[in-house]
């Protein structure tokens, strides 16, 4: 009996331990001065558990200086799909890159204020796509122009900004 319930306690131990590394929150951050304005802005992926093969939800926080910040919920694609233009500028723009398939996705541009502006167009940029595609692609997501984001282990999703409870 008591090899049985000591058996028993090992067992739950065991699952408690591995069931809490499964649950382990992993997030991406970037942090740094987007618009020039001295303050860090942030961004930073939503839940893992709503990121799929095209990506998932990020938070953006913009500070407005002296008037706080605005934050807004974008869908990006992976990390390393996410680039910006004219970086410390009151008019930097954020771009990013959904694939779709093995050749097809969509490129956007984000130009972000109090509203959320977004352009995009599908283009055909991986191995089975078109020079077109694939030189536009490479136009917009130039090394110096891509944001370099931190995967943080043991992460703490951000609020949701679009929720009043701040739930996702």
């Amino acid at each position: 009996m008591k090899i049985r319930s000591n058996i028993c306690v090992i067992s739950c131990l065991c699952i408690l331990i591995n069931a809490s590394l499964l649950l382990a929150e992993k997030g991406y951050v970037w942090e740094g001065d987007l618009n020039g304005d001295g303050r860090i802005d942030t961004i930073q992926s939503g839940p893992m558990s709503h990121f799929g093969n095209r990506g998932g939800p990020y938070v953006l926080r913009v500070s407005k200086g002296k008037d706080g910040w605005v934050e807004h919920v974008i869908g990006f694609g992976h990390m390393g799909n996410i680039a910006v233009e004219k970086l410390g500028t009151p008019d930097f723009r954020l771009w990013g890159y959904h694939g779709h398939s093995a050749g097809e996705g969509g490129i956007f541009v984000l130009t972000i204020g109090d509203q959320l502006t977004s352009e995009g167009i599908t283009i055909f940029a991986g191995d089975q796509g078109t020079d077109l595609g694939r030189d536009l692609y490479n136009a917009v997501f130039k090394k110096e122009r891509m944001l370099t984001f931190k995967i943080v282990d043991n992460y703490e999703v951000p609020r949701n900004p679009n929720n009043e409870s701040g739930e996702w």
